[in-house]
């Protein structure tokens, strides 16, 4: 990974939490998440998952253009 790559995604995903009910990002301690001594600010619950880092690829057959096969409209 390069370095500049490697910053941005430490800062996007290292230490950072989703609340449960209302979608709120949360900066946090990974030990006091799991202790659950750690809230989210805007509800105040304390169910907390981590952000998810997975790629999201776009399939080619949601990006190819349409096909000519259609038939144009009549006006």
């Amino acid at each position: 990974m390069v370095k500049k790559i490697k910053e941005a995604y430490d800062r996007i995903f290292k230490n950072v939490f989703v609340c449960m009910r209302c979608n709120a990002t949360i900066k946090a301690n990974p030990k006091k998440v799991n202790t659950k001594s750690i809230y989210c600010r805007k509800c105040g619950i304390n169910q907390l998952r981590p952000k998810n880092a997975e790629r999201r690829v776009v399939s080619v057959a949601t990006a190819s253009p349409p096909s000519g096969d259609a038939k144009p409209s009549k006006k």
